[in-house]
């Protein structure tokens, strides 16, 4: 395709700036333009699909860390009940292998957790 163009002073300033020879014909550096500008569009659309790809991953790691949150707090829950249970069983041994008089004493007083038998 041949094609004419017309270009404002700028425009050919620009084009002399990257004119790599002055021996470079114009229609040379204006193919070089329009490949420069291929090329760009190509690494915007990049970029634009990296950006989009980006807040995809961003919105699955906040919901990762919401069900990590979620399931840390489990496991603090189930283990504030084991250890409930564990000391609940510990009394009730505590219980069991205490004499009479100290069974009778903690019915009068209450049981008190650190004491020793």
């Amino acid at each position: 395709m041949r094609t004419t163009v017309t270009l404002d002073d700028a425009h050919v300033e620009h084009l002399d700036s990257i004119r790599e020879s002055e021996e470079e014909a114009d229609a040379a550096v204006v193919r070089r333009c329009v490949e420069r500008s291929q090329r760009l569009t190509a690494a915007d659309q990049r970029i634009d699909d990296l950006e989009t790809e980006l807040r995809h991953t961003e919105a699955e790691l906040d919901e990762a860390n919401k069900r990590l949150r979620e399931a840390h707090s489990a496991i603090e829950t189930t283990n504030e009940l084991v250890q409930k249970v564990d000391s609940e069983m510990s009394a009730r041994e505590r219980k069991q292998r205490a004499s009479a008089a100290q069974r009778l004493k903690w019915w009068a007083f209450g049981m008190d957790d650190g004491e020793e038998e």
